[in-house]
């Protein structure tokens, strides 16, 4: 069977790495130790673009390119933090701001691209741009680190 590891971020701890695994049915969340131990499958599949936060706490990744996704690493816990409406769209390339609580995100429903910020327990999820006609594949949004 054909294995494909992308999307590696390392643990704030950096004593882990979380990354995507493609095998069978499609992507899962994967995480292995620095020294290649103790590798873990955290989710079936489809599950995309993990990023782990500042705090080592939570990863957030994206299901089926639609929603995304919380689970915390202590209790496995996981909760959808965005849609929390009925809108059918794409979502990708999910990024925490520098203290763990917010994440900004790529968002595409039809042929309109924008950035949107979202609370990290759902609430407040906007729009910041309005453009059209963007090829989102090369957006890959962060907050710039506060001084």
């Amino acid at each position: 069977s054909h294995e494909e590891d992308d999307f590696p971020s390392y643990s704030p701890s950096e004593d882990k790495i979380i990354f995507q695994r493609y095998s069978g049915c499609g992507y899962h969340i994967m995480t292995i130790s620095t020294d290649g131990s103790n590798l873990t499958t955290l989710t079936d599949c489809p599950f995309t673009q993990p990023v782990i936060s500042p705090i080592g706490d939570n990863i957030v990744y994206i299901m089926s390119n639609t929603k995304i996704m919380k689970m915390n690493l202590n209790s496995l816990t996981v909760t959808t933090i965005s849609p929390n409406n009925n809108v059918v769209y794409k979502a990708y390339h999910p990024s925490f701001n520098s203290k763990g609580t917010k994440l900004v995100y790529i968002y595409r429903i039809n042929n309109v691209v924008k950035l949107h910020t979202v609370n990290i327990d759902g609430t407040d999820d906007k729009s910041i741009t309005n453009n059209t006609n963007t090829d989102w594949r090369f957006l890959y949004p962060t907050f710039q680190p506060q001084p």
